[in-house]
């Protein structure tokens, strides 16, 4: 016989299928108030839905400045030319949009874009296809450090977990390959780090569909997997990263000239346009960034190994003390990567692991005292965060946030928020 549920279990099924119906109601009239109260209760998965979906709205609304040097112009205007190609084409159009190369295996988006541009040539519809899936693994990362930060809220994890929100946020969808990949290879790698489950090394190994480059970090991954903590190796290696890579420029270039599929003729493309491609309307925001940045990079390493060096003789913990070694060894790749053109993105890499490393830190150990360090990072947060939505406001359309926003953009109807908040700044 079929057992039955207990009536409180029907009771709370139909309560949640009338809150998602409310909630669907809710998100096509007013989305922007659909999206608060979703961020009100992050911790339920319905939630979680309809944040994906607002920032499916935010890509369908996204602002494009034709005089900047934004990455999305060039998405926008291949995915137009793929929309009067033929299939026969495939190749060649695949070819041109990997910079000619031919040989790149990152052809997760390309072949996204190829195959909508087969239903439609709207942009906008391409861009909110990009956000839902930015959105998607954006915030499953989101919610494991969500997770961890609940077990043991305090002023201490709540920074952390502030600072992760601030990395690779959703506008980054204007030069999405990079930075979803990113987010692809975080969240597999996070589980083989940390639970030792290589079956994520997959979804790890996918990141390299999306970009090229994370073939590079991905063989970092590999490398920890075989060696695991071997700390004897990975201290000389980090040390001499700090040192070495300004006086070893051109072998990192020889060797990154020998680099398989393509990849050292992305890496050349980028040395001839890295200098020359901005999106910022604003030079000197730019550099005041590159500082905030640069402290950012620093404020993370010193938190890290001062919080090591405190817990040195109490930290037993296995993934703990995984996370921490395959710390050590990105962060030497990161420093030896960086003097490559664009090699200074990983950086967002490290940034993500290492605040890992201490959201599960100081929510395991709560006894630790917040130091004059943690409270020297409020300020930095703070700074980071405006000069975020400095960013945000290049791309965000002002009629997001109105009742009914696709009226408006199926109008055409653009006002980027950098108009209205930044402009003063010229």
């Amino acid at each position: 016989m079929k057992k039955l549920l207990p009536y409180n279990t029907k009771v709370n099924r139909n309560t949640y299928n009338e809150d998602i119906v409310i909630h669907f109601f809710l998100f096509i009239s007013w989305p922007f108030i659909s999206f608060i109260f979703a961020l009100k209760n992050f911790n339920q998965p319905k939630a979680k839905y309809f944040i994906i979906l607002f920032f499916g709205l935010f890509g369908y609304t996204f602002f494009i400045n034709s005089n900047s040097g934004a990455d999305s112009i060039r998405y926008a205007q291949t995915f137009i030319d793929f929309s009067n190609s033929s299939y026969l084409e495939l190749h060649t159009i695949l070819s041109s949009f990997n910079y000619d190369s031919g040989s790149s295996f990152d052809i997760v988006i390309p072949l996204l874009s190829f195959s909508l541009s087969k239903i439609t040539n709207n942009w906008h519809i391409l861009f909110a296809v990009y956000a839902i899936l930015y959105g998607y693994f954006n915030i499953k990362c989101i919610s494991l450090m969500y997770n961890l930060y609940l077990t043991k809220a305090n002023y201490n994890s709540l920074l952390y977990f502030l600072f992760f929100l601030l990395i690779a946020p959703i506008y980054e969808i204007n030069g999405i390959r990079y930075y979803l990949a990113t987010w692809i290879f975080f969240y597999g790698a996070y589980y083989v780090v940390i639970y030792e489950k290589n079956i994520y090394l997959i979804i790890a190994l996918f990141s390299c569909l999306v970009h090229f480059s994370y073939f590079s970090v991905n063989m970092i991954l590999i490398v920890f997997v075989i060696l695991g903590k071997k700390n004897i190796v990975y201290y000389p290696l980090l040390i001499s990263s700090f040192i070495l890579p300004k006086n070893s420029e051109e072998l990192i270039r020889n060797i990154v000239d020998q680099l398989p599929f393509g990849l050292s003729m992305h890496v050349n493309e980028y040395s001839k346009n890295i200098n020359s491609i901005s999106y910022l309307s604003d030079n000197v925001t730019v550099l005041v960034s590159s500082y905030v940045t640069s402290f950012f990079y620093w404020f993370l390493i010193v938190s890290v190994f001062l919080t090591m060096y405190k817990l040195r003789f109490i930290i037993k913990e296995n993934k703990y003390l995984r996370l921490y070694s395959f710390l050590l060894l990105l962060l030497s790749f990161v420093n030896y990567i960086s003097i490559v053109p664009s090699g200074e993105r990983f950086n967002s890499i490290f940034q993500l692991f290492s605040i890992a490393f201490l959201l599960n830190i100081y929510t395991k150990y709560s006894s630790l005292k917040t130091n004059i360090l943690l409270y020297s990072g409020t300020p930095l947060f703070l700074i980071s965060a405006l000069f975020q939505f400095r960013y945000l406001s290049e791309f965000l359309n002002m009629t997001l946030f109105l009742p009914f926003p696709l009226f408006f953009q199926n109008r055409e109807i653009n006002y980027p928020a950098f108009n209205l908040f930044f402009q003063w700044l010229h």
